[in-house]
C-alpha cells in the first residue's frame, strides 16, 4: 500500500517537474466552463426579458448601449423622457446598456396593475439609498415590513390626523408669510 502511494507521488512529481504550467490546466478549464455557463445564463435571461417587453413599443435601442446614447447629460434628459412619454402614451422601456431596463408607466391603469401585484420590491434603487435612510418601512420587505406597517398605520388614521389640521394650517400660513417677505435671487440650475 505504501509503495503504491509513493509511486503515485513520484509519478505526479515527475509529471509536474517536466512542465509546471500543467498544474494550471484544470483550474483554467473550470474557470472557462464557469464563464461560458454564466454567459449562456445571461443570454437566456436577456431573451426572456425581450420576450416580456416586446409588447411595449419604445424608442429605438442601440444593440450595446441601449438608450443611454440618447441622454446627453446637459440638462435635456428630462425633455427627452417627456418627448418619449408623449410619443408612447401608455408605457415604454428605457434600456441602460444591454441588461438594465426600466419601464416608464404613463397610464393610470398600468400603474394600478403594477402596484396591485404583491411581488417584492426591486433592490436596484434601494441599494443606493439604503446607506442614507437605513432599514425602515421604505426599504424593508416581507414580514418585517408588515410588522412596521402595522405599528405605523394607526398613527395616520383620519381620526388622529383630523385634530392636527388647524395646527398644520397655522404652520403653513406662518411659513408662507415668512417666505413672501424674503428676497428671491434667481439662479440657473443647468447651463448649456
Amino acid at each position: 500500500m505504501t509503495f503504491v502511494v509513493l509511486k503515485l507521488v513520484t509519478d505526479v512529481w515527475l509529471w509536474l517537474h517536466k512542465d509546471v504550467s500543467r498544474i494550471f490546466y484544470p483550474p483554467a478549464v473550470l474557470c472557462l466552463t464557469y464563464m461560458v455557463l454564466k454567459v449562456i445564463k445571461l443570454y437566456k435571461w436577456r431573451m426572456e426579458l425581450n420576450q416580456a417587453l416586446k409588447s411595449f413599443p419604445g424608442p429605438p435601442v442601440h444593440w450595446l448601449f441601449g438608450n443611454v446614447h440618447e441622454f446627453s447629460g446637459r440638462g435635456k434628459d428630462l425633455d427627452k423622457a417627456l418627448e418619449w412619454s408623449k410619443k408612447y402614451t401608455r408605457a415604454f422601456p428605457v434600456w441602460f446598456g444591454r441588461f438594465v431596463v426600466f419601464v416608464s408607466l404613463n397610464d393610470a391603469d398600468y400603474v394600478k396593475a403594477v402596484c396591485a401585484r404583491g411581488e417584492p420590491k426591486d433592490n436596484v434603487v434601494y441599494r443606493y439609498v439604503l446607506p442614507w435612510i437605513g432599514k425602515g418601512l421604505l426599504t424593508l420587505q416581507g414580514q418585517k415590513w408588515h410588522q412596521h406597517r402595522k405599528l405605523l398605520t394607526p398613527g395616520f388614521h383620519y381620526g388622529v390626523l383630523k385634530s392636527y389640521v388647524s395646527l398644520i394650517t397655522k404652520s403653513a400660513q406662518v411659513m408662507l408669510v415668512g417666505t413672501s417677505s424674503s428676497i428671491v435671487i434667481p439662479f440657473t440650475l443647468f447651463s448649456d
